[in-house]
């Protein structure tokens, strides 16, 4: 079993360019395995705070933006969390 190291330096500079791209804030990341809607062992489980203006189609396009610039499998659908 591969194991994938997280860059805590570059993922919390990404989490802020996706901050300052859409209304929301990260405010932790879950246990591994909580976002069951994510498929993948490589896959992050964060959570968000949503802040106002926040869409089902913004919060998409959040998790599609984060997914990118991790290089981690992106949801299958929307949630209350984001998972990357």
């Amino acid at each position: 079993m591969n194991v994938h190291q997280i860059d805590r330096k570059k993922l919390l500079g990404e989490l802020h360019a996706v901050e300052a791209k859409f209304p929301l804030r990260f405010v932790g990341q879950l246990p591994r395995g909580t976002a069951v809607h994510v498929s993948g062992d490589d896959a992050v489980d964060l959570l968000a705070e949503k802040l106002p203006g926040l869409s089902l189609t913004s919060l998409t396009g959040a998790e599609i933006d984060l997914s990118a610039r991790l290089k981690r499998p992106a949801p299958r659908s929307g949630s209350r969390s984001i998972t990357v």
